[in-house]
């Protein structure tokens, strides 16, 4: 019988289930006595191998992926069970000799007890030296090699002396230390290299090395590999163990053990002077916070104040235009146009005055007021004034520059000085008496003029002093009180200038009040 469009490359046959098996390019093939042939799979996949070989009424074969598997007589299929450290090893070939499978590495030759499943290293492999096949022969084993032939006597590999590990260097931050029992290190001696090597009793054998640092897991170095680097290591204790990797064993521990010292800044003195340096820290901001704490209450009792002061100051403003000497100048002007019948004048009069009393409570209730407010106001009380005066009284209330005339100035703040050029400037000037009042923009302030041609400040003050030799100006108490009130805690302050206006015989021409106060 011929398998068309296959490539064979191993066949054998199982005598328990009378089936020859082929290992073909397109799977395992096994075909019966009767001529019936089916493919053979791994868990439902195919099965790529490139050698078969028998051992009693069992197949083994190895694949492409370099794994070995196990076919029984029922052609079920399964990996060969290896000890751990094989289970992950790749496998390039593989020979039945009596009860011994050997399994070849790139590295290394392992003999395979079927029987009793023991598993033992019979060659090590190097770079320049492969194995290509093995024979049995007498308890020989006969490895052709690219060197030559290589013979073994099975007996006496398990007879050699086990391999010694050895350190030969211990280096700290790149120079050579002693290896004593115990290492006390720097801070800064924190990057460890140590040097070893092993020495084998058996030609061309290699092994690995095991490490563990404290109470780590342990770890595996390549068999190449014959240095341990450990870098910038932290402060502390350390117990490095080596051993050598024996048949998958651990044995010819060796022992380091060091320590870091920890630096200064972990010390229990510099941390106990560190916590004492925070507590103090903590005490000064905490009492930095309380006084803070209280320069705040501070200020908010001195701002409560403050509007209590300016309050009471406004409430004098408004005491001092609404004094009963005033009331009662008013109602006689009233009186006399009643008596004079003059009914028009009388009402006219009554309006304005009634005006300006509304105008002077609702300020009660502002802090600020507009410009035109503030114009309207001044009319009023000025149209009152007039009425006093025998026509011989005249005013004027100029804006110069301002398109805006909401721009907010204190309520009641200009009236006790337009108050003091009526009473104290003109009203005992003979002839024409004249008062001018000019707003204007100077910048970011408001620029206030009152000006009037009366007799002055000097000649107004003996007046008073004759008259009243308890009198107290209220424009330099009450209304320099309420200027300090509202420049407090400003930047922008409110500023009064009194110009005193002379002629060249030094004689007075009355007052120029300059009031300039901030738009914001």
């Amino acid at each position: 019988m011929l398998i068309k469009r296959v490539n064979g490359k191993s066949t054998e046959y199982n005598v328990a289930n009378k089936t020859i098996y082929y290992a073909t390019n397109n799977g395992l093939i096994s075909v019966t006595n009767d001529g019936k042939n089916e493919e053979i799979k791994y868990r439902n996949k195919t099965l790529h191998l490139i050698k078969i070989q028998k051992y009693k009424d069992q197949l083994y074969g190895l694949s492409t992926s370099e794994k070995m598997y196990v076919i029984n007589s029922s052609n079920e299929v399964s990996p060969l069970k290896l000890p751990y450290f094989l289970s992950n090893e790749n496998f390039n070939k593989f020979f039945i000799c009596n009860q011994y499978c050997y399994l070849f590495t790139s590295h290394s030759v392992y003999e395979f007890n079927f029987i009793s499943g023991k598993v033992q290293k019979v060659l090590s492999l190097s770079s320049d030296i492969e194995a290509t096949d093995v024979i049995l022969k007498n308890n020989k084993l006969f490895f052709a090699t690219s060197k030559g032939i290589v013979i073994k006597n099975r007996k006496e590999i398990g007879n050699y002396p086990k391999p010694k590990l050895f350190i030969n260097e211990f280096q700290v931050n790149g120079k050579q230390r002693e290896l004593n029992k115990f290492l006390l290190l720097q801070p800064d001696e924190n990057d460890i290299s140590i040097n070893f090597s092993t020495l084998s009793f058996i030609p061309n054998e290699s092994y690995s090395v095991f490490y563990k640092i404290n109470d780590s897991d342990w770890k595996i170095l390549d068999a190449a590999t014959k240095n341990l680097k450990l870098s910038a290591l932290s402060s502390g204790n350390y117990t490095i163990l080596l051993a050598l990797n024996y048949n998958n064993q651990k044995i010819d521990f060796q022992q380091i053990k060091f320590e870091i010292k920890k630096p200064f800044w972990l010390s229990y003195f510099f941390i106990f002077i560190s916590s004492l340096v925070l507590l103090l820290l903590f005490y000064i901001f905490y009492k930095y916070q309380i006084r803070k704490i209280e320069k705040q209450n501070e200020i908010l009792l001195q701002k409560n104040e403050l509007e209590k002061n300016l309050n009471l100051s406004t409430l004098k403003a408004i005491k001092s235009q609404m004094n009963p000497h005033f009331f009662y100048n008013a109602l006689n002007t009233i009186q006399s146009y009643i008596l004079a019948n003059d009914k028009k004048q009388a009402v006219n009069y009554l309006s304005k005055f009634s005006s300006l009393t509304r105008n002077i409570l609702e300020m009660t209730e502002k802090e600020f007021i507009s410009i035109n407010e503030e114009i309207t106001t001044m009319s009023l009380y000025l149209d009152i004034e007039k009425a006093r005066f025998d026509k011989d009284f005249e005013y004027e209330i100029n804006t110069e520059n301002i398109s805006d005339l909401e721009h907010k100035i204190p309520s009641m703040l200009l009236q006790p000085y337009i108050e003091n050029a009526v009473k104290h400037g003109l009203l005992h000037k003979n002839g024409l008496k004249k008062l001018l009042i000019t707003f204007s923009k100077n910048g970011d302030k408001i620029r206030i003029e009152i000006d009037d041609n009366g007799i002055g400040r000097q000649k107004s003050a003996e007046l008073n002093a004759i008259k009243n030799k308890n009198h107290n100006s209220f424009a330099t108490n009450a209304m320099q009180n309420r200027i300090d009130l509202l420049n407090k805690n400003n930047k922008n302050k409110i500023t009064i200038d009194f110009i005193d206006k002379m002629n060249q015989s030094q004689q007075s021409q009355g007052t120029t009040v300059v009031i300039e106060i901030p738009i914001n």
